[in-house]
């Protein structure tokens, strides 16, 4: 089964810029939780107010489990409160229709986030242009990624790992690319593109 995968957004505070350890007290917990299987972080280059976690689980229930512990979860958030804005924090579960290995273990994340299709377009329609996009790795640079819907909501994300954003900015320029992305730019809603420097907590071992 594959992994499921936690994302949260949020933004950091200027304690948390200064002192980007001060999450680390939250990782411990959860690192030490049933089913977590893995812990990176970073801000994206493109927006400091864009602090983007990703940890997998082994499963839903597992992150769950976490999450309805009382006493685990009000520990984490009175660090957390140092560390980002607690009263909009967004966070969701996907699973990808690839291995996470090569994502995760790259220097660089591109982070794609549409909200939902465009007017006039249906969720199906979406997904179906997402997955024919997603999966073309084969460039300079990329290290593997792919893509999934979000479990709780209408929204998809993709995830790419690249040794730099360099090398994502040379493919985006390529007129073929563009060609080759219009009818999904066209059925996709509102899209947020960045790119995060990913630190390890926790390294994933999978694949």
């Amino acid at each position: 089964m594959a992994p499921c995968l936690e994302i949260l957004v949020a933004k950091p505070t200027e304690d948390y810029h200064n002192d980007p350890t001060l999450s680390h007290p939250i990782f411990d917990i959860v690192g030490a939780a049933e089913g977590c299987l893995g812990i990176y972080y970073g801000t994206a280059l493109e927006d400091r107010d864009m602090l983007v976690l990703l940890i997998p689980w082994r499963t839903l229930e597992d992150h769950l489990a976490l999450i309805n512990d009382k006493e685990r979860y009000g520990r984490m958030g009175a660090h957390f409160v140092r560390c980002a804005d607690m009263a909009n924090m967004d966070l969701f579960h996907t699973t990808l229709d690839v291995p996470l290995g090569p994502v995760l273990r790259a220097p660089y994340v591109s982070f794609v986030r549409v909200k939902g299709p465009a007017p006039g377009h249906t969720l199906e329609e979406l997904l179906k242009e997402t997955a024919a996009i997603a999966r073309v790795t084969d460039v300079q640079g990329c290290t593997g990624g792919g893509w999934g819907k979000a479990h709780e909501k209408d929204e998809v994300v993709l995830l790419h790992g690249w040794e730099d954003p360099k090398y994502h900015a040379e493919v985006a320029k390529l007129e073929s690319v563009q060609e080759g992305l219009k009818p999904w730019r066209e059925v996709s809603g509102e899209m947020k593109t960045v790119h995060v420097p990913l630190t390890t907590f926790k390294k994933y071992e999978g694949q």
